[in-house]
């Protein structure tokens, strides 16, 4: 591999990644009137920085999905529950963000907002500052709607989600003891509020 020359120093390897996941996975979308589409031959991913979707046939080509029409798509990474994907104009600017939560009475959303930040590396010889690498670097934020509401931008406390869902979610968080609160917890969650 090259490795390009920036300014007085060598560039390192990229951090961080514009996609999502880190290999690509199947996945399928629904479309506004509700109809499923699916390829076989392609594979998935979200794109971090713009929030589309992005799919390959090969491992090298990547083609932004048209997504005129689609309501919603969901990936598949090897876990229980799939990435799901929606339109939410109400919270988010871009095409699609992630959905842990969705029932009638609750929406918990979260936004990734990525940003490439390139190398900045500096020296004048005594002193050194910045990178000498480029970085794709994440800003997360969850928000909650609940029916009837705006938008709530909340934090992942056990506490905080105790008062959000109210009573719903007790019994869920009570048998979860200390399992860290992360987005698996919070698809998991949705499972059960949603029974």
């Amino acid at each position: 591999s090259t490795t390009a020359v920036k300014t007085g120093f060598t560039q390192e390897a990229t951090k961080g990644s514009p996609y999502l996941f880190t290999i690509w996975a199947r996945g399928f979308a629904i479309t506004s009137g509700d109809s499923l589409l699916y390829d076989i031959n392609n594979l998935y991913n979200y794109d971090k920085l713009t929030g589309n979707l992005v799919f390959t046939k090969d491992g090298k080509n990547i083609l932004q999905a048209n997504t005129q029409g689609i309501k919603s798509f969901n990936l598949f990474n090897g876990k229980l529950h799939p990435d799901v994907f929606v339109n939410a104009g109400e919270v988010s600017k871009k095409p699609f963000i992630e959905v842990l939560v969705a029932t009638p009475k609750y929406k918990l959303y979260k936004q990734t907002d990525t940003k490439l930040q390139e190398a900045n590396f500096h020296t004048d010889g005594v002193i050194t500052s910045g990178n000498r690498y480029d970085e794709y670097e994440e800003n997360v934020h969850y928000f909650l709607v609940k029916q009837g509401d705006k938008p709530k931008k909340i934090s992942l406390k056990k506490k905080a989600i105790k008062e959000l869902f109210g009573g719903d979610a007790d019994k869920f968080i009570g048998a979860q003891g200390d399992r860290e609160i992360d987005d698996d917890y919070l698809r998991d969650l949705n499972y059960t509020l949603a029974q």
